[in-house]
């Protein structure tokens, strides 16, 4: 493994001219997507499980991976006051996943649905969703001439043993990268969606759903905020109850904006521009029934959301990695994912030092030794310093079980929301 760490050739972002983030809220069709992939893995891990004790005890796991589902709108006819959905949406799982182990059967379709209907009803807070999903599984259990058969169809849990034992080495060739800390802008934005999401905002307006989307342009001092904000047509009743709501939302949401930048910047040099649903003409307006656009015809696509760390930052270097629904046994993509942003937190928090942290792996090889762990710092490092970011990547390289731990264990709706891994699962198996 090299760990190369580098200093005094990169700008912090927050002292660039211009600077673009964006985030999609818990209610996107995109994150809908993300969200579900990962609850389903979870799901599967936990059924199997339940099904096959002598896995459990080893905490080993069938092999899968689920990255492509897909979430196909579903049409839908809205107007103030009420919505017809006419055509039902559509949840497809795409991908390899190992479906029987021996003669024990595993039913895939059923897990995934619960998982869609999990993350749906909990996100989307909406009863009539369930009954409005069909569900496709495209599922192959190819093997391939590098895994042989048993690697999706073992014949009892003791070959599937004997086949991890030997599938432990990163499956890809691939390169992910992180950084800490936010900048102003970044921390902004995820605040804006957090807020709109929370139970506090939607206790005093009502009608707004949960496909909350927000895009600043910083440039210079000034913040441009554009927000996408869906409105629930039954709790909508009228164009005048909609526009009313709206400048109220826009009022409140300029207040607490003022605030969060006053409280970062320790200043009022600078100005905003607050949009709000910047599409609408008249009385065409951003009605969606359950609140996403998901009912009208939109779709979700794993991949295509935010980031690992949950916004999409276009002024930041980053990765093409989509770690939701992967494997966390031996998918580098997913594992490198979550412990690269780790590292350049903890080298922000421990030693000060801004940074982006960056691994690359090549397939096959030992994940606890990446090919590459570059941690490129915006300030000058001294020999000290530069011992220390290197213990810190050794140490959680080092921790790669307990990241499998809390993948599988941390709720993915909860990570959404707070942004964090929970590790009190990987204590406590860790001290059996």
């Amino acid at each position: 493994m090299n760990i190369l760490v580098t200093s005094g050739q990169m700008q912090s972002v927050g002292k660039n001219q211009v600077e673009f983030v964006e985030r999609k809220g818990e209610g996107h069709p995109d994150s809908l997507s993300d969200i579900i992939a990962d609850l389903f893995v979870n799901n599967y891990i936990k059924h199997c499980w339940d099904k096959f004790p002598l896995l459990k005890s080893n905490f080993k796991f069938p092999n899968h991976y689920a990255d492509k589902i897909n979430l196909a709108g579903a049409v839908s006819v809205s107007k103030f006051g009420s919505y017809d959905i006419v055509q039902p949406m559509e949840a497809l799982l795409i991908g390899k996943v190992t479906r029987a182990i021996g003669h024990e059967q595993i039913n895939v379709l059923s897990i995934f649905q619960n998982s869609v209907i999990q993350g749906l009803t909990e996100i989307l807070e909406q009863q009539d969703i369930a009954n409005n999903v069909t569900y496709h599984v495209k599922n192959n259990d190819l093997g391939g001439a590098d895994h042989g058969n048993g690697f999706y169809n073992p014949r009892s849990e003791e070959e599937l043993l004997n086949l991890l034992e030997h599938e432990t080495l990163a499956n890809d060739t691939t390169v992910v990268t992180s950084f800490a800390p936010f900048s102003v802008t970044e921390s902004l934005t995820i605040y804006i969606e957090r807020t709109v999401n929370s139970k506090q905002f939607k206790k005093q307006f009502k009608a707004i759903g949960t496909d909350v989307k927000v895009l600043i342009v910083r440039i210079d001092k000034r913040f441009d905020i554009t927000v996408c904000l869906p409105f629930h047509p039954e709790y909508t009743p009228d164009f005048n109850t909609y526009s009313k709501t709206l400048l109220l939302v826009k009022s409140y949401l300029e207040e607490l904006i003022y605030k969060f930048l006053d409280n970062q910047l320790q200043s009022k040099d600078y100005c905003v521009d607050l949009n709000i649903n910047t599409k609408d003409k008249g009385e065409k307006v951003y009605l969606a029934p359950w609140g996403t656009a998901l009912s009208k015809g939109d779709c979700g696509v794993v991949g295509r959301g935010n980031k690992y760390n949950g916004i999409i930052s276009v002024s930041r270097p980053s990765s093409v990695e989509a770690p939701a629904g992967k494997n966390a046994n031996h998918f580098a993509g997913k594992l490198y994912s979550s412990v690269s942003h780790s590292i350049a937190h903890y080298v922000f928090e421990e030693l000060g030092l801004e940074n982006q942290t960056t691994i690359s792996s090549k397939n096959g090889g030992v994940l606890s030794e990446p090919a590459y762990v570059v941690v490129e710092c915006v300030n000058k490092v001294d020999a000290v310093q530069e011992r220390e970011i290197k213990r810190i990547v050794e140490r959680e390289l080092n921790k790669l079980n307990e990241y499998r731990i809390a993948l599988i264990y941390t709720d993915p709706i909860e990570r959404f929301r707070n942004g964090k891994l929970d590790f009190k699962q990987s204590l406590l198996l860790d001290s059996r």
